[in-house]
């Protein structure tokens, strides 16, 4: 019997496809990414079936759809649901399974199937759990100071990582991975899982990470199939004309990946405000109807391409593939 691999599965938390050097970007440097894509294979129209933290990470553990695993929004108190996960399926074919960072369940030391789970859970102490990334700052000297930053987890402004290097929740869960695997059983084979709960809020990089992007990079990019990303000078970007044709969605896109100092303030934010109101018209029947078509059709001034009926067309219409 041919030996079996060792498995390592890495994720990260609220971040772009497009945000990757490998993607085109002009501005923003992930070496260690580029050399990891360039080495294997980039899925370029891989997608999140559904794009909040926790559903995703259910559906992820599950192979399943929020419409099996029970939760389309945010439920923090919902019980992980009754199904086969990856770390237990792992585990019955005679793997060990070790996971690292951030879970997101609840309860929160539930380790759906994990041998073991060395817990980061960004210092949610509300449901009377402390996760392993405190207690290592607690003993580092450090206890109950991990938000002394005075940055939210769900906010955009940002200042330097404020404690030692070696503590920050990165660098923190890349060591504790480490040893995770030198402390491996030689004689079976692992599925490890390392989950950084970063680049998500509270945006808090190193100084010396911070430092790379002191200078401005005014490179409007273009989106490409596959997520490609070429520099356009102001003025040239086709953005700009998708947002005069799609004032809604299109304003929507621009607004999370990016404002275009070039475009009138009326199209960089704001604008996706009648679209969305359109969107949640129509959610209570699961499509789009004429209310909702007349509405961004009054938002355009003209006639509004037909709305989609089906699950993935919204998603093509929402995302300005359709």
């Amino acid at each position: 019997m041919a030996k079996r691999p060792n498995v390592l599965l890495v994720t990260t938390d609220h971040w772009p496809a497009a945000l990757l050097g490998c993607a085109g970007h002009p501005a923003i440097q992930t070496p260690t990414l580029d050399a990891l894509a360039g080495a294997g294979i980039r899925y370029t129209n891989a997608y999140s079936e559904c794009p909040v933290c926790i559903p995703a990470r259910r559906t992820l553990m599950t192979g399943t759809s929020p419409r099996t695993h029970g939760d389309r929004v945010f439920s923090e108190r919902m019980p992980m649901p009754d199904l086969p996960t990856l770390a237990g399926t792992f585990r019955a074919a005679g793997y060990q399974a070790n996971a690292v960072g951030k879970l997101h369940v609840y309860p929160q030391r539930d380790r759906i199937g994990f041998d073991d789970v060395v817990l980061d859970e960004e210092g949610r102490t509300q449901y009377g759990v402390t996760d392993d990334y405190e207690l290592f700052l607690g003993d580092e000297g450090f206890a109950g100071r991990q938000f002394g930053h005075g940055m939210s987890n769900n906010r955009y402004v940002s200042r330097p990582w404020h404690l030692p290097e070696h503590t920050h929740a990165t660098n923190w869960a890349t060591s504790a991975m480490v040893r995770t695997i030198k402390r491996r059983d030689p004689t079976r084979p692992a599925f490890w899982y390392l989950a950084y709960r970063h680049p998500h809020p509270p945006l808090v990089p190193l100084t010396a990470y911070l430092d790379l992007y002191r200078e401005p990079v005014d490179a409007p990019f273009e989106r490409h199939a596959g997520s490609r990303r070429t520099p356009r000078a102001p003025g040239t970007d086709p953005g700009a004309a998708a947002l005069r044709r799609r004032p809604g969605v299109g304003a929507r896109r621009q607004t999370r990946w990016r404002r275009r100092p070039h475009l009138p303030p009326g199209r960089q934010q704001g604008a996706q405000r009648p679209a969305r109101r359109a969107l949640a018209a129509g959610a209570a029947a699961r499509t789009y109807g004429p209310a909702d078509n007349k509405a961004l059709s009054g938002q355009r001034g003209g006639h509004w391409p037909p709305p989609p009926r089906t699950d993935m067309e919204q998603i093509r219409w929402l995302t300005g593939s359709a």
